[in-house]
C-alpha cells in the first residue's frame, strides 16, 4: 500500500541540526526507525493515495498562496501509545495554522484515506524525531539523553512536498519552491 505525505523538507543547516539529534537517539538509544524516511522535514497531513486528479496543479496553486516563513521548535513531546513517537512541538502561530488550513482543504478531496490526526481541529504540528521502534527503555534513554540540550530550532521553510512511502521505501516524489517572499 502506498502511503502519501505532504510535506516541508528542510534546508541543508535545519537538516544537519535534525540529523544531529537522529545520529544522537541512533548512537546513545539504539533508535534507527525514523532512517525509513530519511528526510528532515514535517508533515502537513498524509493519506493512503490521490484520486485520479492531476497532482502537480494543486502543489504550484498552493505554492503561489503561501509565502517562505519561519517554523520554531520548542521542548520535546511523546505521542503515547502501543508505538510511542517522539518529537519535537513546533510553536503554533496564526501563520502556520492558516497555512496548514489552506493545505488540508485543497487536499481534503484529492487524498484518500487521510489520517485524521492531520486535520485542522486535531493537527499537533511537530518534527518526528523517534518513531517505529520506540520502545519503554528507548523512550527513557531518549528523555534522558535529550533533556540536556536546548531543542529550540529556526527553520526556514521554503517548500511545499510531496513523499511517498510504497513498503519501506520513501521517496521525494516532488518539491514546488513556494513563490512569496520571506516573512521574517
Amino acid at each position: 500500500m502506498t502511503m502519501i505525505t505532504i510535506a516541508s523538507l528542510f534546508d541543508r543547516q535545519s537538516s544537519k541540526q535534525t540529523g544531529r539529534v537522529w545520529d544522537l537517539l541512533e548512537n546513545e538509544c539504539d533508535l534507527t526507525g525514523i532512517r525509513s524516511i530519511p528526510y528532515p522535514h514535517f508533515s502537513w497531513l498524509t493519506g493512503a493515495d490521490f484520486s485520479n486528479i492531476l497532482f502537480d496543479d494543486p502543489l504550484v496553486d498552493l505554492s503561489n498562496q503561501i509565502n517562505v516563513f519561519e517554523i520554531k521548535t520548542t521542548g520535546l513531546g511523546i505521542f503515547t501509545g502501543e508505538s510511542p513517537v517522539i518529537y519535537l512541538p513546533l510553536v503554533k502561530t496564526q501563520k502556520l495554522l492558516t497555512y496548514h488550513q489552506m493545505i488540508w482543504k485543497m487536499m481534503e478531496t484529492r487524498v484518500t484515506e487521510l489520517n485524521s490526526y492531520y486535520s485542522p481541529e486535531n493537527w499537533i504540528p511537530h518534527i518526528t524525531i523517534g518513531y517505529g521502534d520506540v520502545t519503554i527503555d528507548r523512550l527513557s534513554c531518549a528523555v534522558r539523553n535529550l533533556s540536556k540540550y536546548d531543542l529550540s530550532l529556526t527553520i526556514t521553510i521554503d517548500n511545499i512536498s510531496y513523499l511517498s512511502r510504497i513498503e519501506e521505501e520513501a521517496k521525494i516524489e516532488r518539491i514546488v519552491k513556494l513563490k512569496g517572499e520571506p516573512c521574517l
